[in-house]
């Protein structure tokens, strides 16, 4: 048996980029919003970080990442 796949996708900044070349590492939030609801529509387990230790690991799990912890990161 092999063992589960799952997904772990990081993020930058979520916004606008506010320089050119900081394009390819910003998510536009209205982009961002689009994969999140993708995600829900896929019904994968979205898990919190402490899973990946786990060691039942359902398939398909999708864990988001933002590096750097910037402001933007937070949606409320």
């Amino acid at each position: 048996m092999s063992p589960p796949r799952g997904l772990v996708l990081m993020y930058h900044r979520i916004g606008t980029p506010l320089l050119p070349e900081e394009g390819d590492y910003i998510t536009e939030a209205e982009q961002f919003e689009e994969h999140v609801q993708v995600f829900a529509s896929t019904g994968r387990p979205v898990l919190p970080l402490e899973a990946l230790q786990a060691s039942a690991i359902p398939d398909g799990a999708l864990w988001l990442t933002f590096d750097d912890g910037r402001e933007s990161d937070v949606v409320l």
